[in-house]
């Protein structure tokens, strides 16, 4: 199934302890980066995206829905604006899950925008014409806000999500 047919509005969110090694399959672009002491692994896969903070928890949003995992901390079905908070050992966490519908002139145009925005990763679905993108928004010294969005062309929908961590 191309991530242009999945349904945009049947994202499926997780909170794990670690990163699934089914998901470590998916991965078509990945990077490191550091937030303080802590290291941040992020990824583009196949069915969406994950942010892997190891030691502490991983966030996974996916089109797809995950094996049942002892891993688990959170999980949710996501087909409506979504907000989540929690605390993890010493750290801050929140989400915030928006889906934006277009008008197909003002997709083909935000999707051109997005494409030319900085980012820390992106990748674009040619086959599906749908793209994912990572972007860091503010990494502070206690702070850090990384925004990815998702295109699904054929809906006409972007889904954006926003992470905030503080520690």
């Amino acid at each position: 199934m191309g991530i242009a047919h999945q349904n945009p509005y049947l994202l499926h969110y997780y909170a794990l302890r670690e990163l699934p090694i089914e998901v470590e399959r998916q991965v078509i672009k990945r990077e490191k980066i550091t937030f303080g002491e802590i290291d941040i692994d992020l990824a583009v896969i196949g069915s969406s995206h994950f942010l892997s903070l190891p030691n502490y928890f991983c966030e996974i949003l996916s089109c797809l829905p995950s094996p049942h995992s002892a891993n688990l901390l959170f999980q949710q079905q996501i087909n409506t604006d979504f907000f989540h908070k929690n605390t993890f050992q010493n750290l801050d966490y929140q989400i915030n899950i928006s889906f934006h519908d277009f008008k197909k002139n003002e997709f083909i145009d935000f999707e051109k925008d997005l494409l030319w925005q900085p980012h820390l990763l992106c990748h674009s679905f040619e086959q599906e014409s749908a793209i994912t993108a990572i972007q860091i928004l503010e990494n502070q010294e206690k702070k850090i806000r990384i925004q990815t969005w998702h295109t699904y062309p054929e809906k006409l929908v972007a889904v954006q999500t926003q992470t905030v961590i503080c520690s």
